[in-house]
């Protein structure tokens, strides 16, 4: 234990040391956490509202103005003077077509996008915010649409992402991309929008999106309580997409945000549509606090609130640490009891992420641990253990570059049995359409299980299933004749059964409507 403590005090000693030679390359054995904390403190209001201002001053940035080279011009210019090489940023053409001011219109738009390359080329997280704006009262594509709020702000935080992701010189594990889409205003009335052709793309190149965050208004707090809204659709089925679930966290960790879930659906979402719509994890930031300024000629810096839209700045850089720099985090961790009263075995499933090995750590109390395991394989066998307590357990997957992912913890409980008990006979059904009783169907299966000794009980929910309930018999069946909207298979329920089987034991499982018992939208596998 004093070798763990003594070697994670030497890596933030070392990160202090990197951090205080700014022109020197950050050591890649950084604590994600510290690293941070670290660019938390860096990011500067004052740059964003240089870079809002240097998107207002161009009085306009519709899609049709002439003005449009220019304003990719500042973009790529801004990635330039940060230190981003040529072959580095780039800005990337679309045909667009509209029909606006009673004319067709067409030309060419331009995605901007500045890139640190990482250890994994083909799978890249992208942060965007849309660069062109509107005004309402437009009468001609002349007229003036500052646009400060909307998109100024996500543009420059965008902007400011990029800058302190190149000051540290932060080497990622998946490619890190930082992109301005063009033509997102007035997306439902022309032929296509910049996110759509930027996915358009990364597609037709082979890249995979490992994570998307989108910046669309995040400035305005009128009543001044840092409210931020984070948005994933609500028909988005996935239960995979930890980092909206690091979200409070983060926030709480390094900023002063008060954070609000809003789930609209596809109404509400801007250029992280196209990500989502393509079948990537995607979030999707915007002020709590919906400007006055909304699409008018008052929609100016000078009416933003630039330390707010630091704040929100600071959760994004956390959110992409994360996403670029850990592995994925592990599923399905769980222990098995070996049945011999001293001995379990710890597993999970391989990481979705290419790892170098696992750390595993282990204890009698979460957090404390008694010591750190590195390993290879999926899978740890622990004896000798002390029945009279409870262990807990912590896995992270660990990339080539030496990052942790966040730890996947789960516990186990040591007992013997003998498993000489019969048949346990557990009743989940609720009296169904036809009429037919519990007391019907427990006759029904103790007369299919005759002559075998058989225990029958009935469980309104799963969480009266433990492992410890199953382990005095040989078999258990469980059978749920109708629809009881109480009874889920869980992900613990399913560690119970995966722990029954793995004593030898026999599960017999009998379900009404598999899809609406296991806890997935779709899908009928246990996948024990």
């Amino acid at each position: 234990m004093k070798r763990l403590v003594i070697s994670l005090i030497f890596l933030l000693f070392k990160f202090t040391v990197v951090f205080a030679q700014q022109n020197k390359a950050m050591d890649r054995n950084s604590i994600p956490d510290s690293l941070i904390a670290y660019m938390s403190q860096a990011i500067d209001s004052n740059q964003i509202r240089s870079y809002m201002q240097g998107l207002e001053e161009f009085g306009s940035r519709h899609t049709l103005n002439e003005n449009h080279p220019e304003v990719v011009f500042w973009l790529t210019s801004q990635f330039s003077n940060m230190g981003y090489s040529e072959s580095n940023y780039s800005t990337h053409p679309f045909d667009y077509s509209i029909y606006e001011f009673d004319s067709a219109f067409s030309n060419t738009q331009f995605n901007v996008a500045a890139k640190i390359p990482g250890h994994v080329q083909d799978s890249v997280v992208v942060v965007g915010a849309h660069f062109d704006s509107y005004n309402s009262y437009m009468q001609s594509h002349d007229d003036v649409a500052p646009g400060a709020d909307d998109n100024a702000s996500g543009t420059a935080g965008v902007l400011e992402l990029a800058r302190i992701f190149k000051h540290f010189d932060v080497q990622p594990y998946y490619t890190l991309m930082f992109v301005a889409f063009a033509a997102e205003e007035s997306k439902m009335v022309a032929n296509t929008d910049g996110a759509t052709e930027f996915v358009k793309m990364l597609n037709e190149e082979g890249k995979h999106v490992h994570y998307m965050l989108n910046l669309d208004m995040i400035s305005n707090d009128d009543t001044g309580i840092n409210g931020l809204y984070v948005n994933r659709a609500d028909y988005d089925i996935k239960n995979d997409n930890w980092l909206f679930n690091r979200v409070n966290e983060l926030a709480s960790e390094h900023t002063d945000l008060s954070i609000f879930y809003d789930e609209h659906g596809k109404d509400s979402r801007t250029d992280d549509l196209p990500f989502h719509d393509a079948g990537f994890n995607t979030m999707y930031f915007a002020e709590y606090d919906f400007s006055p300024n909304y699409h008018q000629e008052t929609d100016l810096v000078e009416h933003c609130e630039l330390d707010f839209a630091a704040e929100v700045v600071k959760l994004a850089a956390g959110i992409l640490v994360d996403a670029a720099i850990r592995p994925a985090p592990l599923r399905y961790t769980y222990t098995v009891n070996s049945n011999d009263g001293e001995s379990l075995l710890l597993k999970w499933n391989k990481s979705e992420s290419q790892v170098s090995h696992y750390n595993v750590r282990y204890g009698i109390e979460q957090g404390q641990w008694t010591d750190e395991l590195q390993v290879e394989d999926t899978l740890v066998f622990f004896s000798q253990l002390d029945p009279s307590y409870e262990f807990f357990f912590e896995v992270e997957a660990v990339s080539p570059i030496n990052s942790p992912s966040l730890p996947a913890t789960t516990n186990g409980r040591l007992f013997k049995t003998p498993m000489d008990q019969g048949i346990l006979l557990i009743n989940v059904s609720d009296t169904n359409l036809a009429g037919v009783t519990n007391d019907s169907l427990d006759s029904y299966y103790e007369y299919l299980t005759n002559p075998f000794v058989v225990t029958s009980m009935h469980a309104d929910t799963a969480s009266e299933i433990t492992l410890e309930l199953l382990a005095d018999y040989s078999t258990v069946i469980i059978h749920n004749e109708s629809r009881n909207p109480k009874f889920r298979i869980t992900k613990r329920l399913k560690n119970t059964f995966r722990g029954y089987l793995d004593m030898g034991g026999n599960l017999m499982l009998t379900l009404y409507q598999p899809t609406l018992i296991f806890e997935q939208p779709y899908g009928y596998g246990l996948k024990l």
